[in-house]
């Protein structure tokens, strides 16, 4: 039974972090390590998550000294790593139990190098919202281009067949730019349709700011990806379709 690594960045999460650390915890799969890195809090975050790596060893706690950003967090948290498979959970979403478990065998039976799912929405009080983000399939580079389908909260993939990498800093969403760079390295990643998370809606969250989001996906498209003003503009567009008014 080859061992998870999850990446969790933290900062100032006093009231989520608990219930996101118990859905890990909860895992059916239970070879995992959970690297949470606290990146400069100061409310009780690094209390709460030292409290519960005292209970059990497979918690892993890293301090930033100063707040360094969630790009910097998460590229702690894959230099300290020590498993094969690589995760990823922010300290205010959670997994369901079986959701380490299912995606193990989808990985192991296909020998897929990276696998992702659909995920439910909740408020930020945890209440369920009507919508939630459906994919299934396949998705290249060039359908990944249309739209970032991968929950960050939902994404594992195999460091065997994928190359450990780091996040890049230069880019607002950066989750999106490292799918696509791994898409270079690699011919398709993996949805199962079944949700397997829960994924909380702040109104302070950049992916509540839709038109925020479009600039910087926009930015990957010209300056990330170096394509044209048109295919940077289509990609745009195609972007406000399908996440904006489909997946909204």
């Amino acid at each position: 039974m080859s061992k998870v690594s999850i990446i969790m960045p933290a900062y100032n999460e006093e009231k989520h972090i608990a219930e996101s650390i118990e859905s890990v915890l909860k895992q059916i799969y239970q070879n995992w390590e959970l690297i949470v890195i606290n990146d400069g809090s100061q409310d009780r975050t690094r209390d709460i998550v030292a409290q519960y790596a005292s209970e059990d060893e497979r918690i892993i706690l890293i301090d930033n000294e100063k707040n360094m950003g969630i790009v910097c967090a998460r590229n702690n948290g894959i230099n300290r790593m020590t498993g094969r498979y690589l995760a990823f959970l922010d300290s205010d979403d959670c997994w369901y139990p079986h959701k380490l478990e299912r995606q193990i065998e989808v990985l192991k039976e296909t020998g897929y190098p990276f696998v992702f799912s659909s995920y439910d929405k909740m408020d930020e009080n945890g209440n369920p919202l009507k919508k939630k983000v459906c994919v299934k399939g396949k998705y290249t580079y060039q359908k990944m281009l249309k739209a970032n389908f991968v929950g960050t909260l939902t994404a594992i993939y195999d460091t065997h067949q994928v190359a450990r990498r780091l996040f890049v800093q230069d880019f607002l969403m950066e989750d999106y730019k490292q799918w696509l760079n791994i898409l270079k390295e690699i011919d398709f990643l993996y949805a199962i349709e079944e949700p397997l998370a829960r994924y909380r809606v702040r109104e302070s969250s950049l992916s509540s700011n839709k038109w925020k989001v479009v600039k910087a996906d926009y930015d990957i498209y010209r300056r990330g990806e170096n394509l044209s003003v048109a295919q940077s503009l289509y990609y745009t567009l195609s972007h406000i379709w399908i996440k904006v008014f489909k997946n909204s």
